[in-house]
């Protein structure tokens, strides 16, 4: 069981994803924006993976990739950013940041799910070493 939080503005995606985590077995934590996301993971470091729209009021998705990759206590925490508005070169752009994977809207559950097991696999991995 891992604690992910899911930071999404749109209340219905933000239930879906909480939902198909939760009956993986998973610890879910949701927010409406990034804002709430950093406050939650600042003050909560136990978390295994965020995961954030990347357009979201208050702080978008870039921005909370950025701000999270500067906390020493958080910087290796992986991250998945999602949209459905992202053309490639800002794809490449996001990955830079230190983002861990990308998914596009509309997910599809099973790539969800695949996407959250294999971060959380290569993070267990690294922490053995």
């Amino acid at each position: 069981m891992a604690r992910i939080i899911v930071a999404e503005d749109e209340p219905m995606l933000r239930q879906i994803m909480k939902t198909s985590l939760e009956g993986e077995g998973h610890f879910v934590i949701t927010v409406s924006n990034g804002r709430l996301a950093e406050e939650v993971i600042i003050d909560n470091q136990d978390f295994d993976l965020l995961i954030s729209d990347i357009i979201m009021p208050e702080l978008d998705g870039r921005e909370l990739v950025t701000k999270i990759r500067k906390q020493d206590h958080i910087k290796d925490l992986p991250v998945i950013l999602i949209s459905g508005f992202v053309p490639f070169n800002d794809i490449v752009e996001i990955l830079k940041l230190g983002t861990t994977r990308f998914l596009p809207k509309p997910i599809k559950n099973r790539d969800l799910i695949d996407t959250v097991n294999n971060c959380l696999e290569e993070q267990a991995d690294k922490q053995k070493k």
